[in-house]
């Protein structure tokens, strides 16, 4: 008996031994299946690369803009919102209050118990009327808005507040602007920023009778950003006010978080007028100071004023209109320079009509086409690898790249939505890109998109299209084609829905799996200032344009991240007049390579980049910048090769005889504002003088 017990604890041992060995060597098969499938899918991620555009089309937010008065005493001209050409999306409108101040006054009288005129109610077709028409027109043309309300259009700038043109006391000001509030809530979605306004001549800020107080002026700033949606911003005419009352420049760190620093940029009415933009840099007006911020600025007053605005506007708007009081322009006006201070400035939009000299000579010396491109921002893709085949409720492995060839960022919310169409049935999904703020990609920066992406399961088996939507975040617009973003590359823009196409060819079908897309880490933004020799460039440039100079993060032989940076003459150096932004997936040391497009580049080692921080490379020590202070004056970027950035030129990094023919093909006229190019020593014209300097530095190679 007790062996026949034995043999049965055997038997039940042996039994469950093996199918314990079963689902062991069962479970080994399924990790080691997954493996196999996992690493299946990551083979299977196909590249799609995309060819450049260099057509001006129109693009929302961004771009040139008519400018129209309306008088809201009138009834109202739907001519007044209009594009001047089928590219531009902008209209730039001052609110006219001439008549809505006190008729007894003018200049030189003094008036008691001021009587300001309400502006009329709704259905008065007039007053509030003819602001909210102007809204619907400005939505029923598919055009957005810059809007300004003033009580005259000046004409002079005067310190005198008796011999001005009025505007009108604080409480009358503020209670238009209370009357104006519902509207703009209610007319968000078509309203591209609000220009401060209402004080002094044309709304500029100078020549006030009534509103010079710096307590009162606050108030009215105050008033908007209460009136104002806090997704839409304000403009201001000078950075003064803004650094006095809320701090600033804006940072990466707290840039769209609604506070009232990040919610003002700068319109700048003088651009390219004189050196200081007709008093927008500067501290003092009249003869008070209004803030002691740029005291003791090393490089002086009008530079530390450009230092804030270059910085702020990486995620605030610029906008306005270049000023000239001259039938001529000066050469600040010419496009080197401009190129250079647009970029610098990140300019979104400004006037196309004033000033025609200006604008006439953009025309004439070549850059108008860039310019007209790259005003606010410009994304161009460069690569999408994506799974060639995901099941239904499966995960599509998703890597983007792409850069934004603009002066600037887009600076209102915009959401990134994927578009899964199938090419042969009716199904069409979106699926969000949660955690993608477009604002982000900044100028002269590639950003990386990396995401497995869930695909819905109700998704038919079958060959579908995937597209990127950047639609208007508001409701009212979203579906409208004119208010998405165009990508700037041939054969991507669906007119009819405002998609843009990444394949054709995406494969919905069979078991799902996980994949594991192209790893690239999850990058974040080093910042890095530095300053270099240069020792080729002429005396009179004192400003490099970013689109003349590379910057690269390099992890051994590899490429870890670009950007583009302006430039800005210190002493004997050349200098960053912002941070650069290196995208980086880990805090360490690096290689960073600088080349101009006139000379050889350099590549300085042993510089350690952190993650979220800057380091500060235009001391004269700092051991964590390693040879960009250690090895720069002994590695200047010589000037003579023509080839500037492309790699697959067989002269690319070195001054030889190909350098030689090309400024011979260029010798005697003015210098391309694109591609390859002979003006050494960016003095605007291709010379005798670039002659020597080819044949000073040839035969020399960069790193």
């Amino acid at each position: 008996m007790v062996s026949r017990v034995k043999k049965r604890i055997w038997l039940t041992l042996v039994i469950f031994s093996f199918y314990l060995g079963l689902v062991f060597i069962t479970r080994q098969i399924l990790i080691s299946k997954k493996a196999k499938d996992q690493a299946s899918a990551a083979a299977l991620l196909v590249e799609t690369v995309y060819q450049i555009s260099n057509d001006d089309f129109a693009n929302p937010e961004r771009g040139f803009m008519k400018q129209s008065s309306i008088y809201l005493d009138q009834a109202f001209d739907p001519s007044k919102i209009s594009a001047l050409q089928a590219s531009d999306t902008i209209v730039w409108v001052y609110f006219r209050l001439d008549n809505y101040r006190d008729p007894r006054d003018g200049v030189g009288v003094t008036v008691t118990n001021y009587q300001a005129k309400p502006l009329e109610s709704l259905g008065s077709r007039r007053g509030l009327d003819t602001v909210q028409a102007t809204f619907d027109e400005a939505r029923n043309k598919g055009l957005k808005l810059v809007i300004r309300f003033i009580y005259n259009f000046g004409p002079h700038s005067n310190s005198d507040p008796m011999q001005v043109n009025p505007d009108v006391p604080l409480s009358a000001a503020l209670a238009h602007i209370n009357q104006l509030k519902p509207l703009l809530i209610k007319n968000a979605d078509v309203i591209l920023a609000v220009q401060v306004g209402f004080v002094g001549h044309f709304g500029e800020w100078h020549s006030s009778k009534y509103l010079n107080d710096l307590n009162t002026r606050k108030q009215i700033v105050d008033a908007l950003l209460q009136s104002v949606p806090k997704d839409r911003m304000l403009m201001l005419r000078y950075p003064r006010y803004k650094q006095l009352w809320y701090g600033g420049p804006i940072t990466e760190t707290n840039a769209y978080n609604q506070s009232d620093v990040t919610r003002i940029g700068l319109h700048d009415d003088a651009f390219l007028r004189d050196d200081n933009d007709g008093g927008t840099f500067r501290s003092t007006v009249w003869g008070t100071k209004i803030t002691t911020y740029c005291d003791g600025y090393p490089t002086g007053e009008i530079q530390c004023w450009r230092d804030y605005v270059n910085r702020d506007s990486l995620f605030s708007p610029v906008g306005g209109e270049a000023g000239t009081q001259s039938s001529t322009p000066s050469q600040l006006a010419y496009c080197p320079n401009a190129l250079t201070q647009l970029s610098n400035m990140h300019w979104s939009f400004i006037n196309n009509g004033y000033s025609k000299v200006v604008l006439d000579t953009w025309v004439n010396q070549g850059c108008m086409p860039e310019i007209r491109q790259r005003l606010g921002y410009r994304f161009l893709l460069n690569r999408v690898s994506i799974s060639q085949q995901v099941a239904p409720g499966g995960v599509l492995g998703f890597h983007m790249e792409l850069e934004n060839k603009g002066f600037a960022s887009l600076f209102n919310p915009r959401p990134a939505i994927l578009i899964l169409k199938g090419n042969n049935n009716s199904y069409q999904r979106e699926i969000p890109l949660t955690g993608i703020d477009p604002r982000k990609w900044l100028p002269g920066q590639v950003s990386k998109v990396d995401l497995n992406i869930p695909v819905p399961s109700d998704a038919p088996n079958g060959t579908y299209s995937l597209y990127l939507w950047l639609p208007d975040s508001t409701t009212s617009l979203r579906t409208r084609p004119q208010y998405a973003v165009r990508f700037a590359n041939q054969n991507v823009w669906q007119p009819t829905t405002g998609f843009n196409l990444l394949v054709n060819n995406l494969i919905v079908g069979g078991n799902p799996i996980t994949p594991t897309p192209t790893p690239t880490g999850s990058p974040t933004s080093a910042k890095l200032r530095f300053k270099i020799v240069l020792p080729d460039i002429a005396s009179q440039t004192t400003n490099i344009s970013s689109s003349f100079v590379q910057i690269e993060a390099r992890d051994g032989t590899s490429q870890v991240s670009t950007s583009t940076i302006n430039l800005s003459r210190s002493g004997n150096y050349f200098q960053t007049t912002s941070d650069v932004l290196l995208n980086i997936t880990q805090s360490k040391t690096y290689s960073i390579f600088i080349k101009t497009r006139i000379g050889i580049g350099r590549l300085f080692n042993a510089v350690s980049l952190t993650q979220s921080q800057t380091l500060d490379c235009a001391l004269t020590s700092n051991p964590s910048c390693g040879e960009l202070i250690t090895q720069r004056d002994s590695k200047p970027l010589l000037s003579g090769d023509t080839d500037g950035f492309n790699l697959q030129s067989g002269s690319f990094n070195k001054i030889d005889s190909a350098d030689l023919q090309t400024l011979a093909s260029q010798f005697n006229s003015p210098p391309p504002t694109a591609g390859s190019s002979s003006d050494f020593n960016l003095d605007g014209q291709v010379n005798i003088t670039d002659l020597e300097i080819l044949g000073r530095n040839y035969g020399s190679s960069g790193d």
